[in-house]
């Protein structure tokens, strides 16, 4: 996507679909609200997609299903499931969450060590097979002492998954 300034995403006005130089995939229809991205949150003009959203996750179109995609950790405190819910349009309806893998790291056999997971995300520039998610995810430490000492604990973990 062509970015003009630091707060304006570039659209195309006919069809208000955003426009990318590097990339000729036809993107769906973006909502007219969504147009011009403000750097400060108005709550007036806040609306709500999915009562079911982390705070960090990741959405973008799936064009070989037509649905956009929210991938993240289960919806909760201190979760071990990651997951996705879909929408045929960026502004919903979003469909209930669906899991899609367990953390191994958050194993009762584990979590002695006081470790938690968060921040699923989806990277599609890993995606090569259709129907097919890359993600991440980061665990960390309750523990400071336990985290600077076990450098195991605190990285990135990727997976890929079968999206059904």
């Amino acid at each position: 996507m062509r970015f003009h300034d630091r707060n304006k995403l570039a659209l195309n006005e006919a069809t208000q679909t955003p426009t990318s130089d590097s990339s000729a995939r036809a993107m769906p229809p973006v909502p007219s609200r969504c147009v011009q991205w403000r750097p400060a949150p108005i709550h007036a003009d806040a609306d709500e997609l999915t009562p079911d959203a982390q705070t960090e996750f990741s959405v973008r179109y799936h064009p070989d299903i037509s649905r956009w995609v929210l991938v993240q950790q289960q919806p909760g405190l201190f979760t071990d499931q990651l997951g996705f819910s879909t929408a045929p349009h960026l502004d919903g309806p979003w469909s209930a969450y669906r899991s899609l893998a367990t953390e191994p790291e958050m194993h009762r056999r584990t979590r002695r060590k006081r470790i938690f997971c968060y921040g699923a995300k989806e990277h599609p520039e890993f995606e090569s097979t259709p129907r097919t998610l890359v993600a991440t995810y980061a665990c960390n430490s309750f523990s400071f002492r336990k985290l600077i000492r076990d450098m195991s604990i605190y990285h990135p973990v990727v997976i890929q998954l079968p999206m059904h």
